[in-house]
């Protein structure tokens, strides 16, 4: 057994790969949802990155569900424009009652059906 391996035997390979799921989130949460100016996106990004740099992995959790599992509100944009504005945002359209899900089983054909059933 080699040391890398016996490491990850020790601490648990569970835990390791909790941390790298948090420390992926904590990567792309903060620049998801953002909209503004050059540099207002970055501000924002740099708050993001604050908030979430002592974040647990439940709170990180939360956050990508709200983020990018339910449906964004659309940015709204300012009357008067000085420079160019960007908007940038990432949402998961999730089934949310079981006749879109098996409307969405029929048309993609019988093997959807078996993968539906997981």
């Amino acid at each position: 057994m080699n040391c890398r391996d016996r490491v990850l035997w020790l601490v648990g390979r569970n835990l390791a790969g909790f941390q790298k799921l948090e420390a992926t989130l904590k990567a792309i949460l903060p620049a998801l949802n953002t909209a503004g100016t050059r540099g207002q996106i970055k501000e924002q990004i740099e708050a993001h990155k604050r908030q979430v740099k002592k974040a647990s992995l439940g709170d990180l959790a939360s956050r990508y569900q709200k983020q990018v599992l339910t449906p964004s509100t659309p940015f709204e944009d300012p009357q008067v424009l000085t420079e160019a504005l960007f908007a940038f945002s990432f949402t998961v359209d999730v089934f949310r009652n079981l006749e879109s899900h098996e409307v969405a089983l029929e048309e993609f054909g019988p093997g959807a059906q078996s993968f539906g059933s997981l």
